[in-house]
């Protein structure tokens, strides 16, 4: 069986609000629908989870109870189920990104639900993020996100700068600062931790409703700053273009002893490039 279309800004707005099994139940009668009509009976419904084993009627309960208003409305026996656009203002998400294609079976247990929702933001490229950005992303804690991680096998790349600094500079303030001893080229080396790059082995589908979301929403988003580059012309001209002090990180192309990628960071303070 295919799996169901799902998209990575509703999977992590319920992650937030802690709406997970709700935004399931309103992706499961999108997949029962095929008509499009927007209407299911609630029978069939129940005997679609139950044939499935996806989750218990006393789950399937609550969660009818707990979505009614946001997901859908109930009624002579029939489930009315709100639109794309409708249940992503009632979650205040932004769509933007690619849909993702789940399985069933990620919808059986809510441990593997919650992993593969966050695992669907990074289906379709691989994306930087802190730890602790990852975690607050999702509304979860550092160690759950983790474990959520390997849960749903996402591949996790760690960068980190080479500091200029002297290994005999190291100590708890430097620590704190996210510094670690290591070594490159057989010497001992300082360096600091940068967010990781992570990314999902997912199928992407088409863009198809959301095309018209980001039309509509492109000129409100604003586009991120780089700040990685693996050229060096371009990583100097966004030093000028930059704010002063910010850094930019251009990549050495070597890892260290713990197998991060190793970048050099520079700043312009003056109109003076400066390494970090």
């Amino acid at each position: 069986m295919p799996g169901l279309k799902t998209y990575p800004e509703l999977n992590t707005a319920a992650l937030q609000q802690h709406r997970e099994r709700e935004l399931s139940v309103w992706y499961l009668l999108r997949h029962i629908d095929g008509t499009g009509s927007g209407l299911v009976p609630e029978q069939a419904l129940r005997c679609f989870v139950a044939s499935h084993d996806l989750f218990g009627r006393d789950t399937l309960r609550r969660a009818l109870r707990r979505g009614e208003g946001m997901f859908w409305r109930r009624g002579n026996g029939f489930v009315e189920y709100r639109s794309l656009f409708n249940v992503a203002a009632a979650l205040d998400a932004d769509l933007h990104k690619l849909p993702v294609r789940l399985d069933l079976d990620d919808f059986r247990s809510i441990g593997r639900l919650r992993a593969m929702f966050m695992a669907t933001m990074f289906a379709d490229k691989s994306r930087r993020r802190s730890r602790a950005g990852l975690a607050a992303m999702i509304g979860k804690s550092p160690q759950t996100t983790r474990n959520y991680t390997k849960r749903a096998g996402l591949r996790v790349k760690r960068n980190a700068m080479y500091s200029t600094r002297k290994p005999s500079d190291y100590g708890p303030e430097l620590q704190r600062e996210g510094y670690y001893r290591t070594q490159v080229d057989g010497q001992t080396r300082l360096a600091r931790r940068l967010p990781n790059n992570y990314r999902a082995e997912l199928e992407c589908c088409a863009f198809g409703q959301v095309k018209h979301w980001r039309k509509a929403s492109f000129s409100t988003r604003g586009v991120p700053e780089r700040r990685y580059f693996t050229n060096a012309t371009a990583a100097l001209k966004a030093l000028h273009r930059t704010d002063t002090g910010n850094v930019v990180y251009l990549t050495m192309d070597k890892t260290d002893i713990f197998g991060s990628e190793l970048w050099s960071g520079m700043t312009m303070i003056g109109g003076v490039v400066w390494t970090c």
